[in-house]
């Protein structure tokens, strides 16, 4: 069964969502209301209600809320997809990035609705945390949650409607950011006999980590969560998709809500994002990639939203890695044959669904143009229109406009980025031994002009590829990194807990894969970069920790 019923659960986020929450709004509110803020319009104060949310290999935004004197994180779905817990950063000073503080542990999702919610319990440091105590700011983390409006569900906003976004788009790092708009169309629809706004479509710019985070009407009330983004190639034109608030409410009060990802990912008719590539994982490095393949499968997309049609694969037909941030990543697919119609679904590094059907009028061939593409893996699944229609085409694939980054044009690595290969966390004794992961190497910032040092040679990106995370006392502790193909030169650069930098080219004279000893570096929190001896040269390969000893191949 796809979707399953909350009894005793359900019958919770029903007192939660209805009783705490209408006790401040009028007898007739259908939607819960909290208490606005004194000021109209006052940016700063509901801007410390927007949380940004992150997660091992991804960060989004959400927006925290009391119900019933619980804390709570709402989001969207594919922001925190596979993750029961999160780290939950706030803004302390309205005018500085966020700061990671609070965990966030989930409690329900929806399968159909792009929604997810979770409570916070505790900080990050394992304290208890409570809503009282965020009454004001005289608390551990002198930081007050401020109250938010909702929009009442009989509301409707007409065309033209000023509104705002508030979001941590990953372009601005850590940063809360405003952009402005208005309302450009409504889509309605009926819920549980209930006829109200299901999407708000707006111009205001959205982009990659916006997801999750706030839409405002200029006084004040939310309206929505913005979720995605639609591009025409032929004009440029976006329009952004704000999922109404009103809809969020009437679903965390149905019975289709889900607690487990287990029962999200494993239906029969889903696509597999854990899935092996069916025609391989390829590097992006400013070639462009031209990959046949043949499109179709009998799994129907149509269950990760309105944008998204057709039948694919269960498994991605292709991973494109992009190793540095991009002004735009275009994946294109053509089909041999002029009549066949094809789909696409691309699944981003933050866990976002991307979908498209026909790239311009008159053409069947579908095309997704992602602006600003972050550094990671996005897989790639090509459908036809119909259920196990299958043919041949060709999938195109390039970035244009490798984005300098502060870090890059500094000579610096950029230490606060996040990690292109996730967070790890290892202490002394750890199993299984060795500890590995797979990462490409290489990029575009040049180590012997970041740091002084013997080995600090070769090209990497600025972001690390991993942060680790070490406890425990030990004696061996190792990294080192081994390519897939033994006559690739890599390089590897890390920064330890005390912040002094190591590196090495070759960890002994038969090899060209470079090792560290760490032994006595201690606990505390490693950050890694893996390089190439060659601008321009990807390698991939496996960063590999241990605490025994290792002859490097």
């Amino acid at each position: 069964m796809r979707y399953i019923y909350l009894s005793a659960l359900f019958a919770t986020f029903v007192c939660f969502y209805t009783t705490s929450a209408y006790a401040q709004s009028s007898p007739a509110s259908k939607t819960p209301v909290l208490a606005a803020p004194e000021s109209e319009q006052d940016i700063n104060a509901l801007s410390k209600a927007v949380v940004q949310i992150r997660t091992p290999n991804s960060t989004g935004s959400g927006s925290m809320v009391v119900y019933q004197g619980r804390l709570m994180v709402f989001t969207n779905r594919h922001v925190t997809e596979g993750h029961d817990s999160v780290e939950i950063a706030i803004l302390k000073d309205v005018h500085e990035p966020a700061v990671p503080t609070f965990r966030g542990e989930l409690r329900v999702f929806s399968a159909e609705y792009d929604l997810a919610v979770y409570e916070v319990n505790e900080d990050i440091e394992g304290r208890t945390v409570t809503a009282e105590q965020l009454n004001t700011s005289d608390n551990p983390w002198e930081y007050q949650l401020p109250q938010l409006e909702f929009i009442d569900a009989d509301d409707v906003l007409s065309r033209g409607t000023p509104l705002a976004l508030l979001g941590y788009p990953g372009l601005a790092g850590d940063e809360l950011v405003y952009t402005a708009g208005i309302v450009s169309s409504v889509q309605m629809t009926d819920f549980n006999q209930k006829r109200m706004v299901a999407w708000y479509r707006t111009n205001a710019e959205m982009s990659p980590g916006n997801s999750g985070g706030i839409a405002l009407t200029n006084d004040g009330r939310v309206i929505g969560i913005p979720t995605m983004v639609a591009m025409e190639e032929r004009t440029g034109g976006r329009l952004g998709s704000i999922l109404s608030i009103p809809l969020a409410f009437a679903v965390m009060q149905s019975d289709d809500l889900l607690t487990s990802w287990d029962d999200y990912y494993n239906p029969d008719d889903h696509l597999n994002p854990e899935g092996e590539p069916t025609y391989g994982q390829h590097t992006l490095a400013g070639s462009q990639l031209n990959l046949p393949l043949t499109a179709g499968g009998s799994r129907s997309a149509s269950y990760l939203g309105e944008l998204c049609t057709g039948y694919a694969a269960e498994n991605p037909d292709a991973t494109l890695t992009l190793r540095e941030v991009t002004e735009r990543l275009t994946i294109e697919f053509n089909a041999s044959e002029s009549t066949k119609d094809a789909t696409m679904v691309v699944r981003a590094p933050d866990n976002s669904w991307h979908c498209n059907d026909d790239r311009e009028a008159g053409n069947l061939n579908p095309g997704l143009y992602l602006e600003q593409a972050q550094p990671g893996d996005y897989q790639v699944w090509v459908g036809g229109y119909q259920p196990s229609d299958f043919f041949s085409g060709n999938v195109t694939a390039y970035s244009a406009g490798v984005e300098t980054t502060t870090a890059e044009a500094s000579g610096a690595f950029n230490l606060n980025g996040d990690p292109l290969y996730g967070t790890h966390q290892l202490s002394a004794f750890f199993l299984p031994d060795p500890h590995s992961i797979e990462v490409v190497a290489g990029g575009n910032v040049d180590i012997s002009e970041t740091i002084d040092g013997s080995g600090c040679t070769g090209f990497a990106a600025a972001n690390p590829d991993v942060r680790m995370h070490f406890s425990g006392s030990t004696a061996g502790l190792k990294a080192y990194f081994v390519a897939d193909n033994p006559i690739e030169d890599a390089t590897i650069v890390i920064n330890t807990p005390d912040g002094s930098w190591h590196c090495n080219d070759d960890a002994h004279g038969s090899t060209l894969n470079p090792m560290l000893d760490l032994a006595t570096s201690g606990e505390g929190r490693y950050d890694i970069w893996i390089g190439s001896y060659r601008q321009g040269n990807y390698i991939s390969g496996k960063l590999h920790f241990t605490e025994m000893s290792v002859e490097v191949p």
